[in-house]
Parts: structure tokens; C-alpha cells; sequence
């Protein structure tokens, strides 16, 4: 629809929101190519701002396919670009996305300081709620670090957070730092109770997504169906426009004898796509 109506704003939205979708069902090359589309659609436009979340999101896919350089390289010009258009909360997800590439690639100085930015920045905005991935990173970090107890507090407070946020997938990511925390400090009991915890949530999680793929495939169900309802009905309106052209060119009384037969066999009657009635009255 926006396509047709040239409306470029609408278009890019589209191509972001259908960027996503394919971000989330894996499809990383798919919602690559749409978000692309949206970011060349934009310099066209000239409309510099709109490329943030863009950008952001090009980083995140880099990053599931550990193309950690060109992740970086994405976030770094949507942090850019969130500084120069004073937008707060798309520079604190810049800063903690580039953190968590450098947990990914080990380099924990890096990520520490991007994370301690992130969470400075979210903390001066008055009334803004806690972030728990961000104290999740941190645990992360100083686990990488080897400074354990500080590993310990952001994992504490991450999980405090999580009371009130409930994700499971959240759950799930803490319960394992903590495992591996645990691992480190040589305490194999408590790291085996947590691995416990991590894989009973991953179930969890693992039965959502089945949820979800469930979900997607009635609703790819309920799509396809309608499309064929919609081509049925179409075809039988063509049917009936083909054959009023077909009676308008007979006289009063054959249209009568005509339309009387229609009656009859109307079971037995097909539209062929392309193909008239009048062609098949000529070739006869």
C-alpha cells in the first residue's frame, strides 16, 4: 500500500517493522536487506535521523552472526547519530549494544567502559526504570575481570529487577552467569544449582518459541486461506461478468432460455481464466 502511494516515511517504517520480523524468526539476511532498503530510502529522503534505529539494528544482526568489526561499525554510527539528534534513550541502547559486542569478544576493559557510560546515561534520566540487561553485563564483565564480587552485586541487583520484569529469557541468561560465576570461584555445588535453574528456564523459553511458532503457523494458515477465499470469490465475479456481456449481446427471449439453463447446470459451470464466453460461442 505504501508503495503505491509513494509515501516514502511509511515505507521506511514498513521496511524496519519487516526487517524485525525476519530478525526474529532468524532470517538475518532477509531483515538485512530490508533495513538497508530503509537506510538508502532515507539518504534519498535526506532524512538523516530516521537511519538510528536503522543502523541499530544492522549492528544487532552483524552481531547474532558474530561479525563482531561490522556490528561495532553500526553501532558506532547510531551512537554517532543519537549524539547529534539528542536522542537519549537510542544513545544509552548504542552504548550498551557496543558493550555486549566487546563481552562477545572478550574484551571486558572495552566493555566496561561502554556499560558504566549506559548505565550512567539511564540513570540521570529522572523516573526512568532499572535496566536488568545492563547490571546482567556488568555481572558478565566482572566475572571476566575476575573480580567476582562485583560480579556477585550486579548479579543481585539484576535479579531484584527481574521480580518486577519477569522475562524469562532474562532469568535464563543470569541463572547461567551465575553458574559460570560460580564455576570460577571453585564452588561446583552452587554452580551446578544454578546450572539447574538455567536449564529449567531454557525450557521454558523453548516452549514460548514453540508457542510463538505455533502462533505463526495459523496465522500463515488463516492468511493463506483467506487468500484463497479471495481468489475463489473473484473468480466467481468474473464468471458472473463474463456472463452478463455474454446474454447483453442476445435478444430478450434467448437471454431468458439462456439464463434458465445457467439455473439448471450452474453446478457444472467454470470460469476459465482468460477465455471468454463469447470466444467459445465463435470457435463453434
Amino acid at each position: 500500500i505504501s508503495e503505491k502511494l509513494k509515501d516514502s516515511t511509511s515505507l521506511v517504517n514498513d521496511y524496519n517493522i519487516i526487517g524485525i520480523i525476519h530478525l526474529n524468526m532468524k532470517a538475518f539476511e532477509k531483515a538485512k536487506a530490508y533495513w538497508i532498503k530503509g537506510l538508502n530510502l532515507n539518504m534519498i529522503m535526506k532524512n538523516e535521523e530516521n537511519n538510528i534505529n536503522s543502523y541499530g539494528n544492522l549492528g544487532n544482526v552483524e552481531a547474532e552472526l558474530h561479525n563482531y568489526d561490522s556490528a561495532l561499525y553500526y553501532f558506532d554510527i547510531s551512537l554517532s547519530l543519537s549524539r547529534k539528534y539528542k536522542e537519549r534513550y537510542a544513545e544509552i541502547i548504542s552504548l550498551m549494544n557496543i558493550g555486549d559486542v566487546y563481552i562477545r569478544m572478550k574484551k571486558f576493559d572495552k566493555a566496561l567502559e561502554y556499560t558504566i557510560q549506559s548505565l550512567d546515561k539511564t540513570n540521570k534520566i529522572e523516573g526512568d526504570t532499572k535496566n536488568p540487561k545492563l547490571y546482567l553485563n556488568l555481572g558478565l564483565i566482572y566475572t571476566g575481570l575476575k573480580e567476582y564480587k562485583k560480579a556477585h552485586e550486579n548479579y543481585d541487583i539484576s535479579l531484584k529487577i527481574e521480580e518486577n520484569v519477569k522475562n524469562s529469557d532474562e532469568y535464563r541468561q543470569i541463572y547461567d552467569g551465575l553458574s559460570r560465576l560460580y564455576a570460577a570461584e571453585g564452588n561446583f555445588v552452587k554452580a551446578y544449582e544454578y546450572h539447574q535453574l538455567f536449564s529449567n528456564y531454557s525450557d521454558s523459553v523453548y516452549n514460548d518459541e514453540n508457542l510463538q511458532i505455533m502462533s505463526d503457523i495459523k496465522t500463515k494458515y488463516e492468511v493463506e486461506k483467506k487468500e484463497e477465499e479471495f481468489k475463489i470469490q473473484t473468480e466467481k465475479e468474473q464468471l458472473i461478468n463474463d456472463a452478463e456481456a455474454w446474454l447483453l449481446s442476445y435478444s430478450s427471449s434467448e437471454q431468458k432460455k439462456i439464463s434458465t439453463f445457467i439455473k439448471k447446470y450452474h453446478q457444472k459451470i467454470h470460469h476459465i481464466k482468460d477465455l471468454h464466453a463469447k470466444v467459445i460461442l465463435s470457435n463453434h
